[in-house]
């Protein structure tokens, strides 16, 4: 294409080089709407499509929330019930979603292979401009809200998908303070309002309301289409030109977001929910917001994240250590908002009391006031910049693709009218940022933008026993109230009304209406998969687990110790162990000037740990302490120099630190339950499986949450002692595997293994005792919950695992997503196999014991599949595409990492392949064996607020937080 060329429609304004993304950047204009796309063409077969609209809330309705999830239920030419989910089920998609944000919603999608990522575009395309949800009012019922009314004399309630998903969401204290916040810092603008929708408030939203909204903002001259990778971009503008804009005008409407003029809105007191009596101590939270400027402002955006670093990156950074040494709270923390038009700094203050706020403001005064006359260390400000320019330079974004992440960070600016690269570089604005380091401008931010700022607000979050329920007696007196004085006639309608949306979820699409929707065949897959490349090379005893470098100058080192001699008490030490390495002093550095130096010589550094399961013997497992780590090759010596402080030099003498940081776990790990329960009952239902299970509860499950809970009451010396103890013995030569990424590995090896010192050989062999089996229940606020249930399997699938991860696509969404969350209104539902178990899962579930009872009706729904007509291709499809995500350096060596500790060979995932793309009919039977054991010999686990674990009869034992 060149400039000023019309290319189906499309008119190219400019085309831009931009090395910073190794990319040619194409700007395009729409001429017949206006609507705007950008084409950044790159080396990438991953290719990337994603309309945007501008979405402006004018209520607490979640109305474009609601949008969001319709307009994938259905379309013009593509009717069936939920083409969304077919998608998921037969694509080889590596992205599939959309997201509200505060001011926009997002549809991207992305693929690597060309005819499903056209059948994506295509599916999309006609899902926000020509939805079913507009003709069928059931889709707004089911996923936004709806009076539920299944017999007459029954009690009203309130149900629907996002309904529940945001019960679940305002259950979590932290989302709610930073609600509010926004509440009033922008109190005449579209941000007071929660564009995901307020429980409260999304009961008033109507179906014309609904409607109205899509014809306001669902057109294309408020869109912006955003194309990426190597691809036929001229087919893709004929796609959309023909099929889509070409049938518009432009519309004339101003789809503008005003600002916000500057207000100060102090001390706002509200309050969230808790359990217990003993819960209020120490459980307010105080939240300062301040708004930093524009959206446009990007060099002072990104000095006031660099200066974030410097204020609160651990406990002993300046200001959170200036709050936690007196006492006044336990944690504090800094984030920046910078996806909306007025971004904002917020300062959190948690685990405190309400008495505490006038001290508090006063000591964030003071300590500002102190940094900003004394100066900000120089070092510091160098070192926080490095690692920003380290993190632009790799773009690792894990399984996500990078497409999918350019087109979010372009709508930063896109989205107001600005330029969508300036949000998409940084090169330029760190170079100006490395520029002022001398001078006084970082200084001069905390002064005019927090310490002076025109525009502020302060939210005082107190905890209250009882609230939730409450608020819940509340909504029951609104829905009695309103069911009161119905008239009959009004009553027999809204049950009638429920027999017909409940028939309507029952349907099924025919097969007439299935062939409209695109696919792939299985001609389209290849039936090998991919191979990580590596060599395992023996060095000194160790390990090395070798994989092949790339052009870039980063290096990635991950040191692997194997840990499954230690007793389940040790594993949750090591836990903890994990999260103070770091954030203590060790015999070089202090605690404040190890953040200097991990910026200055270290991409990233993380400690993690994971159970890895022999493939091919059940029962044998190891427990790997994984400490990965990178850093830019001409900074070796300085980046190993640091990682033997961390690893081997560690201090355990400040108490004062130690105690914090287990605090802080203790309120972390509380809110996880809360908001994450299906993960922490699903690591509890396998514990009393297997000890894989069983480590990885005490490693990070409610067990964790007990050890950590427990230490509290401990005497701390003795505690450190036993931390002191354990740390010394585990990054030893004998416990050591290692995987590189470099150039010269065995040159680097040998300077990592010359800073490691040698325990002697270790006795892996320590069997860990089982949790009992107990049916148990983890007792939290809010008015949603978590339905878990698990069962052991061993050696019933030991040649039947790739059938079983198309039975469990098959499973997770066909039957349990129509009966859990479609009719059962629940965010999310699934099922997992491991070599040895099966677990089920319900995600902010309105009724988790009915949930258990569909799971356990999984055998006969199979029987049935086998004798029905449907055919299993496309979950095939699905299931491959599954098995293949984006693959990056890092994310290459975790897969070729628990290829090695697993012994899963190549050899072996060709066989897995071969098991999924030969999936019969038959093989359905076979499974609905296997899910009818597991119904007969369940473990359940329900986390949910008490009446409902009191509810089920089945419960043996309640656990608190």
């Amino acid at each position: 294409m060149e400039q000023n060329q019309i290319v189906h429609g499309f008119k190219v304004d400019k085309i831009v080089d931009v090395a910073e993304l190794e990319a040619t950047a194409y700007f395009l204009t729409h001429q017949k709407t206006k609507a705007q796309l950008l084409y950044l063409e790159r080396e990438d077969d991953n290719k990337t499509f994603s309309i945007a609209f501008k979405t402006i809330p004018t209520d607490d309705t979640g109305v474009f929330h609601i949008l969001e999830h319709s307009v994938l239920n259905g379309s013009e030419k593509y009717p069936l019930k939920e083409p969304f989910v077919d998608l998921l089920k037969g694509s080889l998609q590596t992205f599939l979603n959309a997201i509200t944000y505060p001011d926009k919603t997002v549809y991207p999608v992305s693929s690597r292979n060309k005819k499903d990522f056209i059948n994506l575009t295509r599916v999309y395309l006609d899902a926000v401009f020509k939805p079913n949800c507009k003709k069928n009012a059931n889709v707004f019922y089911q996923e936004g809200w709806h009076y539920e009314l299944k017999n007459k004399e029954d009690d009203l309630s309130y149900k629907g998908v996002v309904y529940n998903e945001m019960q679940g969401a305002y259950a979590s204290s932290e989302r709610m303070a930073d609600q509010y916040l926004m509440n009033y810092l922008y109190p005449n603008n579209c941000y007071r309002y929660s564009s995901g929708g307020d429980p409260k408030h999304i009961p008033d939203l109507t179906y014309q309301q609904f409607c109205q909204a899509h014809d306001t903002y669902y057109h294309p001259t408020n869109s912006m289409i955003f194309l990426d990778g190597k691809m036929d971009v001229e087919e893709m503008l004929q796609i959309i030109n023909d099929e889509y804009l070409d049938h518009y005008t432009e519309n004339l409407h101003k789809y503008t977001i005003e600002k916000q003029q500057p207000v100060i809105n102090e001390k706002i007191v509200k309050e969230y929910a808790v359990v217990k009596e003993e819960d209020l101590k120490n459980k307010t939270i105080i939240n300062f917001g301040y708004v930093i400027g524009n959206y446009d402002d990007f060099t002072s955006v990104a000095a006031m994240e660099i200066l974030s670093r410097v204020l609160a990156e651990n406990n002993d950074s300046v200001l959170t250590k200036a709050i936690i040494s007196q006492g006044l709270a336990e944690n504090v923390t800094i984030s920046l908002e910078n996806s909306i038009l007025q971004p904002y700094l917020s300062i959190t203050v948690s685990n405190t009391e309400e008495q505490n706020y006038a001290q508090i403001k006063k000591t964030i005064e003071d300590t500002l006031l102190s940094v900003v006359k004394k100066g900000i260390d120089k070092k510091l400000l160098t070192a926080i910049l490095n690692r920003m320019e380290f993190t632009n330079k790799e773009k690792d974004f894990g399984a996500a693709p990078k497409g999918v992440i350019y087109d979010i960070w372009a709508l930063n600016s896109w989205n107001y009218g600005g330029n969508p690269l300036d949000a998409l570089t940084n090169d330029a604005i760190y170079k100006d940022l490395r520029g002022k380091i001398n001078s006084d401008y970082f200084e001069k931010l905390i002064s005019d933008l927090i310490l002076n700022s025109k525009h502020w607000a302060s939210i005082i979050l107190r905890p209250e026993v009882g609230l939730d329920k409450k608020q819940q007696a509340e909504v029951q007196a609104k829905l009695k109230s309103y069911k009161d004085n119905l008239l009959d006639a009004e009553i027999e309608k809204l049950w009638e009304f429920n027999k017909q949306f409940s028939a309507w979820q029952l349907m099924q699409d025919s097969e007439d209406v299935k062939a409209m929707l695109p696919k792939l065949e299985l001609s389209d897959i290849d039936d090998k998969p991919q191979k990580i490349e590596k060599k395992v090379q023996r060095v000194d005893n160790i390990d090395v687990l070798v994989y092949p470098t790339t052009k870039n100058d980063i290096v990635y080192v991950n040191e692997l110790y194997r840990c499954d001699d230690l007793s389940l008490n040790e594993i949750s030490l090591l836990s903890l162990l994990k999260n103070l390495i770091g954030d203590l002093n060790t015999e070089k550095y202090s605690a404040e000037e190890l953040i200097r130096e991990k910026s200055a010589y270290l991409g990233y550094i993380d400690l993690s740990s994971r159970v890895y399961s022999d493939y091919h013997h059940e029962g044998n497992y190891k427990y790997i302490l994984d400490v990965t780590y990178s850093f830019l090759k001409e900074n070796q010596e300085q980046a190993l120099s640091l990682i033997d402080q961390l690893l081997n030099h560690t201090l355990f003498n400040n108490k004062e630190t130690i105690l914090n940081i287990i605090k802080q776990i203790k309120t972390s790990l509380e809110m996880d339950i809360s908001m994450y329960g299906h993960v922490y009952g699903m690591r509890r239902v396998r514990s009393s499986l297997n000890e894989e299970g069983m480590i990885i509860e005490y490693d990070c499950g409610y067990s964790y949450y007990e050890f950590i809970k427990g230490l509290l009451n401990e005497d701390i010396d003795a505690v450190i002692n036993r931390l002191q103890n354990l740390y010394s013995k585990i990054f030893s030569e004998s416990r050591l595997t290692l995987a590189l990424y470099d150039e010269k590995p065995l040159e680097l090896t040998a300077d990592i293994l010359r800073l490691r010192n040698d325990e002697g050989k270790v006795d892996f062999n320590n069997h860990k005792k089982l949790n009992e089996k107990k049916n148990e229940g983890i007792v939290i606020t809010g008015a949603v919950g978590y339905g878990e249930m698990a069962a052991d399997i061993s050696g019933q699938i030991d040649d039947f695992r790739g059938q079983m991860a198309v039975i469990n696509k098959i499973l997770s969404l066909d039957y349990l997503w129509n009966t859990v969350r479609a009719q059962g209104g629940a965010y999310g539902v699934g099922v997992t196999t491991s070599a040895n178990s099966v677990t089920f899962y319900s995600f902010r579930d309105p009724k988790p014991l009915n949930s258990i009872a569909t799971y356990k009706k999984c055998a006969q729904y199979l029987t049935d599949l086998a004798d029905s007509n449907e055919n299993l291709e496309k979950y095939i499809i699905g299931t491959i595409g599954d098995s293949e995500p984006i693959l990056t350096n890092k994310s290459k060596m975790q897969i070729g990492n628990v290829e090695y500790f697993t012994n899963y060979t190549y050899e072996d995932r060709c066989n897995s392949r071969h098991q999924v793309l030969n999936t019969t009919k038959e093989d359905l039977l076979k499974a609905a064996k296997i899910y009818d054991y597991v119904a007969k010999n369940a473990h359940l686990c329900i986390v949910a607020d008490k009446e409902t674990i009191e509810g089920c009869s089945e419960i043996e034992r309640v656990l608190n937080l």
